[in-house]
């Protein structure tokens, strides 16, 4: 089994966004690994932090519901609806996953591409991180395929 994070970011005009994905069976022996100070999740949640210019506002962990800060983002350009698509696949099943970070920090662009740097800086922290923390629906650990801009356009 796996244990389900969401963490809530905001964005520039205050609007919210959540960004879901499983972490290891939470148990009472492997708490403070992966909930506590500098665990796993306050490690992904740093990383994932590098990656975007929202303000990240809200953690639940299924034992823990934390507020982080209410404080929107002074950046004008952190808005929920530009995001980091991150593709990434069980390393048993091979199933494919997806999921969507908001207020992309586009800095980190390939040169000519909507892909991320993913070999070096806050990239590759990320998807350090993304591969510790992160587990498939079933549990099992998960390998990142790509990370690429996406935006919803009106």
């Amino acid at each position: 089994m796996a244990s389900k994070v969401n963490l809530t970011v905001l964005d520039y005009g205050s609007e919210k966004s959540t960004v879901g994905f499983y972490v290891e069976d939470i148990v009472e022996l492997n708490f403070d690994e992966i909930v506590g100070v500098g665990g796993t999740i306050q490690t992904f949640q740093t990383a994932l932090d590098g990656i975007t210019i929202g303000t990240i506002a809200r953690r639940v962990v299924n034992a823990e519901d934390t507020a982080i800060s209410s404080t929107p983002p002074a950046n004008a350009f952190a808005q929920r609806e530009s995001k980091w698509l991150v593709q990434y696949s069980d390393d048993v099943s091979g199933k494919l996953y997806s999921m969507e970070v908001p207020c992309a920090d586009l800095s980190l662009l390939v040169a000519n591409t909507e892909n991320m740097n993913v070999d070096a800086g806050a990239g590759a922290t990320f998807v350090s991180a993304f591969e510790s923390a992160v587990r498939s629906v079933d549990g099992e650990t998960v390998t990142v395929i790509g990370v690429k801009y996406v935006s919803r356009d009106l």
